[in-house]
């Protein structure tokens, strides 16, 4: 069965590979189904050209929080929590502190 969203992203994509928005999309697309490897390094493309993409580290926590890797998550989300906070995006703010708090206790 095809994932013609999938496909269309990754035509997108091929068009506009420095596109972060695309690659961010694409990335949620791979978690969508289940490709947590792929969506994995996406993201991190992402914050890679952009230190201040806010959502692909709260991605990136719930990834590796998935994985397991609770410290390397709790890192992800404090780098986040960091971020949105010089955004005074409060609502992302609070995303962040309750995603940390139910890792630490």
């Amino acid at each position: 069965m095809s994932n013609t969203r999938l496909e269309k992203l990754l035509e997108f994509q091929r068009q506009q590979p420095d596109d972060l928005f695309l690659k961010y999309a694409l990335a949620m697309e791979y978690l969508g189904i289940k490709n947590m490897a792929r969506a994995f390094l996406l993201f991190n493309e992402v914050i890679e050209k952009d230190v201040h993409y806010v959502a692909a580290y709260y991605q990136l926590g719930k990834i590796l929080e998935h994985k397991g890797e609770e410290t390397a998550a709790i890192r992800m989300f404090e780098i986040g929590l960091a971020e949105a906070k010089l955004k005074k995006d409060f609502k992302t703010v609070n995303e962040f502190k309750t995603a940390i708090e139910e890792l630490s206790f």
